[in-house]
């Protein structure tokens, strides 16, 4: 009996011992998914901000074409042509750098998820074993008390 109530002690610590590394796992699971989701959402406020910005140059460029065609009405034929090739060309670009953009974000994403994704099988790993644990505890108290 006497063993038995060692043996059941010690468990009853390595399950206390396994709870507290599970508990301190789960918290920095919890801080990584938190740092994961704010550099996703500084990512998607970064995206933002320059598409906005890109799209106010985009404006002001819209703008310029329309006050270059206002003064060069006597030379329409040639410079409009020209303006609005550079405002294509311009409208291009953004596209362009929306799409890298959206591309850069799209594999921050994937990268952070897959770390958040390894971060919840170490939890689950952590889990079982501290399920184990308490099992086998349960079972040598079982054990003891049937002695």
């Amino acid at each position: 009996i006497r063993g038995s109530t060692l043996l059941l002690d010690s468990l009853k610590l390595v399950v206390q011992e396994d709870r507290r590394d599970f508990e301190e796992h789960q918290k920095e699971v919890e801080r990584r998914t938190a740092q994961v989701d704010q550099e996703h959402e500084r990512l998607e406020h970064a995206l933002k901000a320059q598409r906005e910005a890109a799209e106010e140059r985009v404006g002001r460029l819209e703008q310029d074409a329309a006050r270059v065609d206002e003064r060069l009405t006597t030379v329409q034929e040639q410079s409009l042509p020209q303006a609005n090739e550079a405002i294509a060309q311009l409208r291009q670009g953004l596209s362009e750098l929306d799409r890298k953009q959206k591309t850069r974000l799209g594999e921050s994403k994937g990268e952070l998820q897959s770390s958040l994704e390894e971060l919840r099988d170490s939890v689950a790993d952590v889990r079982t074993v501290a399920e184990s644990a308490q099992a086998v505890a349960e079972a040598s108290k079982a054990v003891a008390g049937d002695s």
